[in-house]
């Protein structure tokens, strides 16, 4: 399923100087995340996705967004393997909605570990956290926000449920988070559900 904009929404709202971070959507869909962070300064918009027909659907819907953003950052589109992502330069924010399984996302953090650099901030966040135990058992990332979110009025029945949970975990960054971080990962359902509970 895709993900909840409101629920992206208030996840990206939680991070600071975005403007030095390029946002990579991994396993972007037709783009709807994407189309949520051009709301935010970031530096970069980019999308990853397998499956050649979303991605054209994900390139057809860029181009009618940045009709009415034409001022925002390039969107970009890639057919690729979202577990292995490319780092651009400067701060990075990888975005998830539950995209694969347990070892897929665990060669993800493996490849992200290796993009950490002194001065470098990444955030991974990730809605509806199946396999958010990798994050949390990695010392590298610490929690920076935790949630159980409820969806935005027009937006119930356009998801299968009507509540979202999201987890941010940070690297390299020093600043200890302002926002609540507790709460535990419930996998509800292994392949389709998690909530943030507590």
């Amino acid at each position: 399923g895709g993900c909840v904009p409101s629920t992206v929404r208030t996840a990206l709202g939680t991070l600071t100087d975005l403007d030095r971070a390029s946002f990579i959507d991994l396993g972007c869909g037709k783009g709807r995340a994407m189309a949520v962070a051009l709301e935010f300064p970031f530096r970069a918009i980019i999308g990853l996705e397998m499956n050649a027909s979303l991605v054209a659907t994900a390139l057809a819907n860029a181009a009618i967004v940045r009709r009415s953003h034409p001022n925002s950052p390039e969107w970009r589109v890639l057919r690729a393997d979202a577990t292995a992502p490319e780092a651009p330069e400067g701060d990075i924010v990888y975005f998830l909605a539950n995209p694969f399984g347990r070892g897929p996302m665990e060669q993800l953090l493996a490849h992200i570990q290796k993009q950490m650099a002194p001065g470098r901030r990444i955030f991974v966040v990730y809605e509806n956290p199946v396999q958010g135990l990798v994050f949390d058992n990695d010392p590298g990332f610490s929690r920076w926000y935790a949630a159980h979110l409820p969806y935005d009025a027009d937006e119930i029945g356009f998801g299968p449920d009507e509540t979202e949970s999201v987890v941010i975990w940070a690297a390299g960054t020093a600043t200890p988070s302002p926002h609540k971080t507790s709460g535990v990962i419930a996998v509800k359902d292994e392949v389709m559900r998690a909530e943030v509970e507590g």
